[in-house]
């Protein structure tokens, strides 16, 4: 009777005390500023959810919801932010927290024979980072599925294959193939390619999209490899995409370059900037002159140059005057059958666009023919030194335009010499700080310019047209 009574006293007093409770809401982590709360509870499909409980009270859940960007841990690797559990259900690694600790950075890997739709994903080889020697086809396949990607950019962190015979992968090599991709648009990879980096361009318009990345290797040698995978939103057109206003483009296995190569390398014009520096160091330049002779010198031109070549459009000594536009010989010069190194310059509004092209290659008789096919790394360097203000341009242009913006301009006009224009079109995005945001994934602009040139003073005469 007594535990009956003492049980009936506890519950009244426990009513009591809950009909004057005041329940409280843990607070809600910040949303971005361009996304409002309807917007994350309406969709749901790529957004971590989270159930937290309130602790000793009636159980009242708020939803916490984050979405899966992209994130770094302390080393620097890139993931994806998730709860732990679908973290756990990916198959991934959490490594650093998220969302305001709401979420952790997912790191997830594959290695042979593996499909995935993640936007970040590492690609291994079995024994990573470990050498594997057993003869293998080993392939990863990417699924797109989120209509606004255009590319998958691939950072070569580490990729060690058998070297190349005579410019040609004979043993271990790395290719990919990609929906609405021409073959051979990527190049074949093998040898030493350590912190390259690839684009992989995708259609637009297409239902299902994906892209195989294919490693084929050997027992003759150990081979090893390392690759980050991101699906981004970029314009495209470039196998090589370079962001900095300075760096090195490195030749694909520096050393020994490959066959058959013909691809862009492309650098994003910084805001202001008008021309651009191009420097070699000695024993970094070597593309095989194709007259023959004299490979220890510097080669220009069509005719030195006709088969394995680096174009640097309207490249010369100052970037004003003539140009020969391909590159080649023992050492980076302005001026053919010199010894020594010296920079190029130029100087152009609008993209920044090189294109590297190898031939058939040849057999190599002695050092000497080896030594004249170890590739280039090139030094660039954007500069604003006597350039003009974008507001000039617009002023400049604007007759022409209809008020609109020139981003695509790629001609030098040069006062007091009627023969010194020269004009083309380009078909690579245009990266000016005013128009970058709204390329995404467009197809190419093209710019096309009629010129005439007042001997007095360099001036645009007649009509500019663009087309998109």
């Amino acid at each position: 009777m007594l535990v009956y009574l003492i049980v009936i006293l506890l519950k009244t007093l426990l009513l009591s005390d809950l009909a004057n409770c005041q329940y409280n809401s843990p607070e809600p982590i910040d949303l971005p500023t361009n996304l409002t709360q309807d917007h994350y509870h309406n969709n749901n499909n790529d957004r971590a959810r989270l159930l937290r409980p309130s602790l000793f009270r009636p159980s009242i859940f708020h939803i916490v919801t984050f979405p899966n960007d992209e994130c770094f841990d302390a080393s620097n690797q890139s993931g994806t932010c998730y709860t732990s559990a679908e973290c756990k259900a990916y198959g991934g690694t959490g490594t650093a927290s998220c969302a305001k600790g709401y979420g952790t950075c997912c790191i997830i890997s594959r290695s042979c024979h593996n499909t995935t739709s993640q936007k970040v994903v590492y690609f291994k080889n079995p024994s990573y980072p470990s050498i594997d020697t057993q003869p293998n086809y080993c392939d990863l396949t990417i699924e797109v599925k989120d209509t606004n990607v255009c590319q998958i950019r691939l950072d070569l962190l580490d990729l060690q294959l058998d070297p190349p015979t005579n410019g040609e992968c004979l043993g271990d090599k790395f290719s990919v193939s990609a929906t609405g991709l021409a073959t051979n648009s990527i190049p074949t990879l093998c040898g030493l390619n350590r912190n390259q980096h690839l684009y992989i361009n995708l259609p637009q318009g297409e239902k299902e999209r994906s892209a195989s990345l294919l490693f084929m290797t050997n027992s003759n040698g150990g081979y090893r490899w390392h690759i980050r995978a991101t699906q981004i939103q970029s314009p495209p057109g470039c196998l090589q995409y370079f962001t900095t206003s300075s760096g090195v483009i490195e030749s694909f296995n520096f050393g020994q370059y490959l066959n058959n190569l013909d691809y862009a390398i492309c650098i994003e014009r910084m805001s202001n900037t008008c021309r651009v520096s191009f420097s070699s160091a000695p024993g970094d330049w070597s593309i095989t002159r194709s007259d023959g002779v004299n490979q220890h010198m510097s080669g220009v031109g069509d005719n030195q140059c006709s088969t394995d070549y680096l174009l640097i459009p309207g490249a010369s000594r100052t970037g004003d005057g003539r140009t020969f536009d391909r590159y080649c010989g023992g050492v980076l010069n302005y001026m053919e059958g010199r010894e020594n190194t010296a920079p190029l310059v130029t100087k152009a509004y609008g993209p920044i666009v090189l294109r590297f092209h190898s031939g058939t290659g040849r057999t190599f008789n002695s050092i000497d023919d080896f030594e004249s096919k170890s590739g280039f790394r090139l030094r660039f360097e954007q500069s604003d030194v006597n350039c003009l203000s974008s507001e000039t341009l617009n002023n400049e242009f604007t007759d022409y335009t209809n008020g609109g913006i020139i981003t695509g301009i790629n001609a030098n006009v040069q006062p007091g010499n009627s023969n010194g224009a020269y004009f083309g079109a380009s078909n690579y995005p245009i990266t000016s700080q005013k128009s970058r945001q709204n390329v995404r994934c467009r197809s190419f602009w093209h710019v096309v310019m009629a010129l005439t040139v007042d001997p007095n003073r360099p001036k645009i005469l007649n009509r500019i047209a663009i087309s998109s």
